[in-house]
């Protein structure tokens, strides 16, 4: 709280939005038994305090969390956060990139595939973004999105 109170006064006319922490994923390293139970209270607190200053949440923890316990039940070693359980991967950071974009109104653009495997292809790039190439084990989570 102090920390926001300083951004206001530092800058009056900032929108503060608040960023409900990525998971722990203690499924995955086995280690650190009850963290993601903390880091879940974390962001619980971090929504709270958004909610209660009357400001906006993007919640980082429940998305990624629940898509990592769909998947881990078809594939256990399936996480978005990375070996360490902490530091989203490739398809970990589309989603949360997905949640920021989403949570400004801001549309995702279709994805795009590109299959070279008959041949040279050439093409015109329109959109005014950087492509996010996913590599094939994350791809259904960046379909999903």
């Amino acid at each position: 709280m102090r920390l926001a109170r300083k951004l206001e006064a530092s800058c009056p006319s900032a929108r503060l939005i608040w960023l409900a922490a990525t998971p722990y994923d203690e499924a995955v390293t086995g280690k650190h038994p009850g963290a993601g139970a903390g880091v879940e209270a974390c962001a619980r607190e971090t929504k709270r305090l958004a909610e209660c200053r009357g400001e906006a949440c993007v919640d980082m923890n429940e998305p990624l969390s629940e898509l990592n316990r769909r998947h881990q039940k078809v594939k256990p070693s399936f996480t978005l956060c990375g070996p360490d359980g902490v530091h989203p991967r490739e398809a970990g950071g589309l989603v949360i990139a997905a949640q920021l974009l989403a949570a400004q109104g801001v549309r995702s653009p279709d994805p795009v595939v590109l299959d070279a495997s008959g041949g040279a292809r050439t093409f015109t790039v329109v959109e005014k973004s950087l492509p996010c190439p996913i590599e094939p084990p994350e791809r259904p989570i960046a379909e999903e999105i």
